[in-house]
């Protein structure tokens, strides 16, 4: 049984956010960035090690409404062992991540 949808996240600080555990695939995704913050980058990518990434923004010095960063594949992108959401740098910003995707859901 495949389980999916959209997600929406909210990254105000940096850390690592789990999208979702196990593998997994993607279709889009879209960061809004409401303000960059400085020297801050925002990455989706996979459990893998070392991680793919499938989605990378990064903001130089306190860019605000510098719009979106849009990422659609022609095929889902195979994500191995699930998809997380990094923010590193400076001072944290303020975007919005929407994703849309699907993994199998494992039943107990």
């Amino acid at each position: 049984m495949w389980d999916f949808g959209q997600k929406v996240f909210h990254i105000t600080a940096n850390g690592t956010t789990n999208v979702i555990d196990g593998d997994s695939y993607f279709s889009w995704a879209k960061a809004a960035v409401i303000d960059g913050g400085t020297n801050w980058v925002i990455k989706l990518q996979d459990k893998e090690t070392p991680p793919n990434v499938l989605l990378c923004a990064s903001y130089a010095s306190n860019e605000k409404d510098t719009g979106a960063v849009f990422f659609q594949a022609p095929d889902p992108v195979f994500m191995k062992g699930g998809a997380s959401i990094v923010a590193s740098g400076g001072t944290p910003g303020n975007v919005f991540v929407w994703l849309f995707g699907w993994n199998e859901k494992t039943e107990p």
